[in-house]
């Protein structure tokens, strides 16, 4: 069992919806860890930009979960938009030169932040799945504006470390490293610029022996990945530091422990090939600067193929919009990853 997502509505709709299916029934579906995970961006961004004014999107339950657990069928999610478009004008690195290009009415598709959102609700119903499958989906800011946080490797979390991440704002372990990521992005702001990062993500107590040659998990993972806004580039491990190691310190050792085999190292990420290796899965997750700069912004109107001007309304830290997003993506590759392992 797979779960799929879909997202519909668009600018000038009342309402944008996210439809998603594929969840066993009896996940508890709370409104509060609705809102918390809506608004993490938006509690991300103030806390390294302090006294910037962002909207938060409203979400009600409309299908799917009539007494607070799902039934098993889809579960449709009504949120309201956050963002503002201009008539006509293309906004830079986005969909919509390429929507225009296949002659598209780019105006109608919804815009990054909006599917995120709608992305973010699907993903923290796929994180009560994977938990419900022993699977559990965590993650940080690895590095953001050039101030980079010690890595899961470097670092060696305990559990109750790992888990204290999710509460943090922006989730780092140390407060010092988030002051000067605080730093870097008020600087950029104060330019008109914006900064992208990195985050990594973990997947702890997924068994060993998912995925298959056919259906590798670097493969299932990374669609997932790449489905969400902003995301530029998806490794496992140590990533692509593996290009200039020498074989003998990338390749993982087995040894014997207790009538099984363990996969030490860690170089890449949890991974034996196209299938997990039973130990942690991690994955690292590149999220390019949000193309919205405060300011202005030149563009193009297309209704009179001329110079256009843009400005966005918000401050925007595209790493923090994006995280748990990402986190929702692993955890849903992961269920369908343990479900298809367990039906053979």
């Amino acid at each position: 069992m797979k779960i799929s997502v879909d997202l519909f509505g668009g600018p000038g709709d009342e309402l944008l919806g996210v439809r998603i299916a594929g969840l066993p029934a009896g996940l508890p579906v709370e409104p509060g860890a609705l809102r918390a995970a809506l608004s993490r961006r938006v509690r991300c961004t103030r806390a390294l930009l302090p006294g910037e004014r962002l909207s938060e999107p409203v979400c009600r339950i409309a299908a799917g979960a009539p007494e607070g657990e799902t039934t098993g069928a889809p579960v449709v999610f009504l949120y309201g938009s956050v963002e503002r478009r201009e008539p006509g004008v293309l906004r830079p690195s986005t969909g919509d030169l390429g929507a225009f290009l296949r002659g598209e009415r780019f105006e109608s598709r919804m815009g990054e932040l909006d599917r995120l959102c709608g992305l973010t609700l699907a993903g923290e119903l796929a994180r009560e799945a994977a938990l419900s499958e022993g699977v559990t989906v965590l993650g940080h800011l690895l590095s953001a504006g050039g101030v980079e946080e010690r890595s899961f490797e470097r670092q060696r979390p305990t559990p109750e470390e790992l888990e204290a991440l999710s509460s943090r704002e922006p989730a780092v372990f140390l407060p010092e490293t988030a002051e000067a990521m605080g730093r870097a992005v008020r600087a950029a702001l104060e330019r008109g610029d914006t900064v992208g990062g990195m985050l990594e993500l973990v997947a702890l107590g997924l068994p060993g022996g998912l995925g298959s040659d056919a259906r590798p998990v670097q493969a299932e993972v990374a669609r997932a990945l790449f489905e969400l806004p902003y995301v530029a580039g998806v490794s496992f491990g140590r990533g692509e530091a593996l290009a200039s190691e020498p074989g003998h310190r990338a390749v993982d050792r087995l040894r014997p422990a207790g009538g099984r085999v363990r996969s030490e190292g860690g170089g890449f990420g949890g991974l034996c090939g196209p299938f997990t290796s039973g130990e942690p899965l991690v994955v690292r997750v590149t999220v390019a600067p949000s193309p919205l700069l405060r300011g202005v912004q030149e563009s193009v109107d297309v209704r009179a193929m001329d110079r256009a001007e843009l400005r966005a309304a918000e401050a925007h830290f595209s790493p923090a919009e994006v995280q748990a997003a990402a986190e929702g993506a692993l955890a849903r590759a992961a269920y369908g990853l343990v479900c298809g392992f367990r039906r053979g």
